[in-house]
Parts: structure tokens; sequence; C-alpha cells
């Protein structure tokens, strides 16, 4: 960051990838942490990525999300799909 502002470039953010500055993506990462990562010692790195990727699909599949009006990210999905074709 300090080399961009030294630079005058400007760093945009992609909605396509997550920035950690964005209250959504700090609040996953607060969860995925504190509901995964710190529960156990991950033997070998390939547990650890396997156990995330089981969770990042429970989280964006399952989990009930307050921003969304406690419904699951598929649901919100589905139903703003079908708003948008009515």
């Amino acid at each position: 960051m300090r080399w961009a502002s030294c630079s005058r470039l400007v760093r945009r953010s992609s909605p396509e990838l997550p920035d950690p500055r964005r209250p959504s993506a700090e609040s996953f990462f607060a969860s995925l942490k504190g509901e995964l990562i710190d529960l156990q010692a991950w033997p070998t790195r390939a547990m650890a990525r396997r156990a995330v990727v089981e969770y990042i699909g429970w989280y964006n599949g399952t989990r009930l999300h307050s921003t969304v009006g406690y419904r699951s990210p598929a649901e919100f999905e589905q139903q703003d799909k079908i708003s948008k074709i009515a």
C-alpha cells in the first residue's frame, strides 16, 4: 500500500476478489478462524486445506447470514433470480 501511494497508483478492489477491508470479508475470516481453524491442531496442510474447502461449501450453501435476511446465500441467490424474472 505504501508503494502504491508513493507511485501514485490507485488500488481498486475487484468485486470478484475478496477485499479484506470489506466488513463481509472480515466477518467470514473471523468465522472461519473461530469456528474451524482455532478448534484443533492440523497435522498436515492438506488436512487443513480440505477442511477449509468443506467449511466454505457449508458457509456458502447452508449457513444462515444476517446480511441476506437470515437465509443461506444459495437461497438468497435463488430468490434473487426469481424476482428478476418476475
